[in-house]
């Protein structure tokens, strides 16, 4: 079941906490438990120790595309490339019902579950959220070019470490809500609102990136949900 608008059900799977969450592994478990998101900020550590990335850049057209399946029960569907990498304890919950967007906000959730590092360590993550289309429905019907496939990589939260090294094996959920914690970034100075929602109806891309550095990650999860018209 979903939960909250957030949770994402799935067959199969051993319970904990009495929810089944989706893992970038195939696994499952997780409860439901959220945390607000705690981006990274500069410095910290040792003056040899690298700077935490704070936010990332396009570096070239993404054509990464998520498409509902109308036959899938758990209303899910698949990505047209698979993820660059593998980290067995991801786990993250994007909206499944288009009901669930309805209200024009989406929750996105993410975390290790079992992060047993060093101490010191790290997992900088962001979260994107990628419409549909180039420009909304009616800045396409305004142009007169139509609606065409979007290339940009989409609208990201901020990025955050997901291995906070506080000795915890049972790390909590990192949760942004969309828009209103989604942005694009020019070159590092400035921010761009997202796209709301309601302006481009259909099957919106969101992607899980391994951050490390502002023009440096990979996809580790690609899912998605869809705006109905």
């Amino acid at each position: 079941a979903v939960t909250g608008g957030v949770l994402v059900a799935i067959p199969d799977g051993g319970e904990d906490g009495g929810k089944k969450e989706r893992a970038a592994s195939g696994g499952t478990a997780g409860p439901d438990a959220k945390a607000s998101a705690s981006p990274v900020g500069g410095g910290g550590g040792s003056d040899t120790a690298p700077e935490p990335p704070t936010h990332i850049e396009q570096t070239a057209p993404n054509v990464t595309y998520w498409s509902a399946d109308p036959d899938d029960e758990w209303a899910g569907g698949r990505c047209n490339i698979p993820s660059e990498e593998v980290e067995q304890n991801f786990q993250f919950a994007v909206p499944r019902d288009p009901a669930d967007v309805a209200s024009g906000k989406a929750r996105i959730g993410m975390r290790l579950k079992y992060p047993d590092d060093p101490p010191g360590d790290h997992y900088y993550a962001v979260a994107v959220v990628k419409p549909p289309h180039d420009q909304s429905v009616a800045e396409a019907e305004a142009s007169g070019l139509g609606l065409v496939e979007n290339r940009a990589l989409g609208h990201a939260s901020e990025v955050v470490d997901l291995k906070p090294g506080k000795g915890s094996s049972d790390t909590p959920w990192v949760e942004f809500v969309y828009p209103d914690d989604f942005g694009t970034e020019v070159q590092g100075q400035s921010r761009t609102a997202a796209r709301p929602l309601r302006d481009d109806p259909g099957d919106w891309t969101v992607m899980f990136l391994h951050v490390t550095g502002p023009k440096d990650y990979r996809t580790v999860v690609c899912d998605g949900f869809t705006v109905a018209e």
